[in-house]
Parts: structure tokens; sequence; C-alpha cells
């Protein structure tokens, strides 16, 4: 016959209580799932046992489950949970702790009281069954961001046959506002050599005010002195800093600014080497190398944070 100390776990899967006669009753109730907040593990809901020595005074439960289970009289099964009895105050008696498998364990105190410890996972809940606890990474929350996002659009799922009707509603109003921008605002003289087509990517980001705005001006005024800033080959003319005609590939980018004035500060401060001019933002971004490849510039951006340019990032050009 299976020890008692391994049928309480099938004994209290079927009952919500069950009290020994001379010995102490064992209590269950429902408990929902938890998410440890240290371990951050995830355990899915169970019973929660309890056990109170106080009530020695059967209810009859454990006597009528043994009548059903062997077959035998009332004074049968009182007489298997007497010899139960005995044999589990023999037990704390010899060794101070009694375990009860899937349940929890039974310390003797050295004052003669006992000490209940349930295991903190077990498998009572028949609604629970075949569910695992599940260990959970914490997210890290920091100020610098850790993971190198590439904000492109897949333009494959443009081609889907799923596309919905509101997705190609937006693409024609973006081609409607790029037709529009190229009608509006022509591009400056020959004397600064600019690409007429490009698309700028963030692939490094921090939340600083060096983060480009793509906000166009409200104002006309404001459009006139950017394109103006941005033609002023005459004012940089002494420094080795120079405008760069845009390629694809990769620029290593330290600054942003609006004036070619500002432009010049930040070169001061940092080893620019190129002027990069986008008169459609009315930005002027100053870079410091460029790559065809975008591994070697992110081994570069590295080292130019380590350098002491945390604000540093890469612009993709394509």
């Amino acid at each position: 016959m299976m020890p008692f100390t391994e049928r309480l776990q099938y004994l209290l899967e079927k009952y919500d209580s069950l009290i020994i006669e001379g010995f102490g009753g064992f209590f269950t109730r429902y408990q929902a799932a938890q998410l440890h907040p240290v371990t951050h593990r995830i355990t899915p809901p169970q019973k929660e046992i309890s056990f109170n020595r106080n009530l020695i005074h059967t209810d009859g439960t454990l006597e009528m489950e043994f009548r059903t289970s062997f077959q035998v009289s009332a004074d049968e099964a009182n007489q298997l949970v007497s010899g139960i009895v005995s044999f589990l105050n023999e037990i704390l008696q010899t060794e101070g702790k009694l375990n009860f498998v899937g349940v929890g364990e039974i310390i003797a105190r050295a004052d003669g009281n006992w000490r209940f410890i349930p295991f903190e996972e077990n498998h009572l809940l028949m609604d629970s069954f075949s569910l695992y606890p599940v260990q959970m990474k914490p997210v890290i929350h920091s100020n610098r961001p850790i993971v190198h996002q590439i904000l492109t659009e897949d333009k494959s799922v443009l081609n889907k046959k799923s596309t919905t009707w509101w997705r190609i509603a937006a693409s024609v109003l973006m081609i409607g506002i790029a037709a529009g921008s190229l009608y509006f605002f022509p591009f400056p003289s020959n004397e600064v050599n600019i690409t007429q087509h490009h698309t700028a990517q963030v692939l490094q980001t921090k939340p600083n005010t060096t983060f480009d705005s793509l906000k166009q001006s409200e104002t006309d005024s404001l459009h006139s002195e950017n394109n103006e800033a941005v033609t002023k080959n005459e004012t940089i003319s002494n420094n080795s800093v120079e405008y760069t005609e845009l390629k694809n590939g990769y620029y290593i980018v330290v600054g942003s600014t609006e004036s070619v004035e500002e432009a010049l500060k930040i070169c001061d401060s940092a080893p620019a080497k190129m002027l990069l001019s986008f008169p459609d933002l009315g930005r002027i971004r100053i870079a410091t190398s460029f790559f065809s490849t975008y591994n070697e510039a992110k081994s570069s951006l590295e080292v130019q944070r380590a350098n002491g340019n945390p604000d540093a990032w890469i612009l993709n050009n394509h």
C-alpha cells in the first residue's frame, strides 16, 4: 500500500480539507497565478495549503476514503487512521521533521510546537494540469538605447495581397506630399552639389536636442534663411571642414543644426570633416566619416562614443 506521506497529495487533489483524527487538519484554497517580484517566475494557478494542528477531531472524510478504496469496515478504517497517526508521530520524534510528497513539510520545534512549510509549487489543482511555471526575463530600463533598431519600412508588406485600402490611400498621400515639396522648395545652386533624391534613415538615436525635427517651418522666411545658410560656401573657406556630396552609405553624425555658424561651432568641439546639406529639411548635419557597410559604421560609432561623443549616431543614406 502506498505510504500516507505520498498518498496525502492524491487525497488533497480530491478534497479541499482533510482532518486526521488525533494529528491535525490540512486545508486548501484556490490561489491565482503569481509573478515572483525577485525571480520573475510566473507560477500557474494552484491550491494554497495550510495545516492546523488544533483540529484533531475527524470529519469522517479520511475514514470514508479508506472504506471506499480498500473495501473495509468502519472499524477497520478507524484502525488504519490510528496506525497512520502513530507512524507520523514516530517519524517526527525520531527525525524531527515529516515530509509529505508534493504537499509540504512539518518540522517539530524544540518547544514542542510544529511548523508546517508548504512547498512553493504543487500540482493539486486539476484546472492547472499540464501547466508549468515560466521563467521570464526582467525588463531593463536605461537612458541610453541598448538595441540598435533600423527604422525602415518593409516595402514587401505593401506588396502583399492582404493590403487594405487605407494603406493604399496613405501611400498616395505620401507621394503627393513628396511631389509638392519638390515643386515648392527648389534645390540650391550648383555651388553645393547635392543629390536630388535621398532617404535618410536613423540607425542610432538618443533622445536629445540634436535629433532632427521633420516638421517644416511655419513661415517662408525661415526657409529662405536656411537655404541661404546652406549655400554660403565662402563662410567655411578657411576651415578644414567642407560640404560633401551625399553618397549611398553610412555616415557617423555628431551634430545637426540649421545654420552654418552653429555647424562650425560643433566642428570646433568634435572631429568633424564633412557637412551634409538637407535643404528640404532645413538642416545641416556634421559628420566625421563615411562607410559603405553598416558593420564598419557601427564599429566606428562605438569608438566615437567612447572618445567623448556620446550623442553620435549613424545616418543611412540610400
